[in-house]
């Protein structure tokens, strides 16, 4: 997962100290969690495109995706978290690319 959001659509995250990135991470469950409506331990790239296209939600910027981004780029998002190719992101793979996001950005 080294060339994560490789897109020019989708802006780096600003760095923050490791408690931010604590604070990071607890913000991306949380974002897990609202996508994942059924509580079924998984979103689809659907929920995903659905979520992100929500203007109430202020997801965009937690992502890291420009509001008015195309569902490519949103497509490009699930694709890198997926790193099973099963079309579904777990807790753990979601939590685990923002991990790698903050540990890039903070290189």
């Amino acid at each position: 997962m080294s060339q994560m959001f490789t897109s020019s659509s989708v802006k780096r995250m600003p760095r923050t100290s490791s408690n931010g990135d604590l604070q990071l991470v607890r913000e991306a469950q949380n974002v897990f969690n609202a996508i994942d409506h059924g509580n079924t331990g998984s979103i689809d790239k659907w929920q995903l495109r659905d979520y992100v296209e929500d203007e109430d939600n202020g997801s965009a910027k937690l992502l890291g995706i420009q509001r008015g981004s195309s569902s490519d780029v949103i497509d490009e998002l699930f694709d890198t978290l997926d790193t099973d190719h099963d079309g579904k992101l777990t807790l753990e793979e979601w939590k685990s690319g923002f991990q790698q996001l903050i540990h890039d950005q903070s290189s």
